[in-house]
């Protein structure tokens, strides 16, 4: 039987147990001290290794190497180095992802899936682009690891220019797929608007090259009369031009979440409550809400 108190304030719970060794605490910013606390009201107390089970759950540096393998083994930690597929992962988003774990914010997980996603897209150079234009420009990630990015339209909800692409949206639970060569492109809440991949221009020195362009809130404000909120996959990212003071990028791909007037207030999306993701195995694209 193992003695120990709990101790519950504005701040939180405070767990404190009590081996021959001194007493070891779980303060209220501890990520795992609800899960202490879970584990030691249960019957779990009786095992014989409940002792070594909360010093390894109290350990942070194991608690966090933990959690991240939880999202994907595909995560370490490795002398205090975050490591993804053994690499070490660009120091600001290290920096990122474990001071939330830390700090117990679980939006830490946001940016983890934001990783695995990356790793996916084929282009080395987008990848090395995308780190700097996330980290630069401060955007949100949804909790699937989505970027939120903007979109300047017209009145209708057309594109600015016109060209050729491809939109998908359901209609009855089908999928309705539109092909348009040389057109402005319909951007609607709740569909995809997709280019070619192998189309889309990756010199980032070609400021007006082919394919979807999105960027930050200030970017997109000034194309338009109407403003798009729109989720990119990492995976759909070809790009990040020089120009524009590096606020936009090129895309292949990019589902619209929501649309307001331009002149409208920020909000915040990181709750957006629409997120998808690519079904490897068909060729179309389950929604989730």
């Amino acid at each position: 039987m193992v003695d120990y108190s709990i101790s519950r304030n504005d701040r939180g719970t405070t767990l404190t147990v009590y081996f021959s060794n001194g007493p070891l605490v779980f303060s209220p910013d501890h990520p795992h001290t609800d899960e202490a606390v879970e584990l030691l009201l249960g019957s779990a107390q009786h095992m014989p290794s409940i002792e070594e089970d909360l010093r390894t759950m109290h350990d942070l540096t194991s608690a966090i190497a933990l959690r991240l393998r939880e999202v994907s083994t595909r995560f370490s930690l490795i002398g205090g180095q975050l490591c993804f597929d053994g690499d070490v992962i660009d120091k600001p988003l290290t920096r990122i992802i474990l001071d939330r774990l830390h700090a117990g914010d679980e939006s830490w997980e946001a940016y983890a899936r934001f990783m695995i996603h990356l790793a996916q897209n084929p282009s080395q150079q987008a990848r090395k682009a995308l780190f700097r234009w996330i980290s630069d420009r401060k955007l949100t990630l949804t909790r699937d690891g989505l970027i939120v990015a903007y979109k300047g339209v017209n009145d209708e909800g057309l594109s600015y220019r016109a060209g050729k692409g491809i939109v998908h949206r359901q209609v009855d639970g089908a999928l309705i797929t539109e092909q348009y060569t040389q057109s402005q492109l319909p951007n609607d809440v709740g569909t995809w608007v997709e280019f070619p991949r192998s189309e889309v221009d990756a010199d980032p020195t070609n400021h007006c090259g082919v394919g979807l362009h999105v960027g930050s809130r200030e970017f997109a404000e000034g194309f338009g009369s109407r403003l798009l909120t729109v989720l990119v996959n990492p995976t759909a990212v070809v790009m990040v031009p020089h120009d524009s003071n590096g606020q936009k990028m090129r895309v292949w791909q990019y589902y619209v979440t929501d649309i307001e007037p331009a002149s409208a207030s920020a909000t915040s999306t990181v709750d957006a409550p629409v997120a998808f993701s690519p079904d490897e195995d068909q060729d179309c694209y389950a929604w989730h809400s």
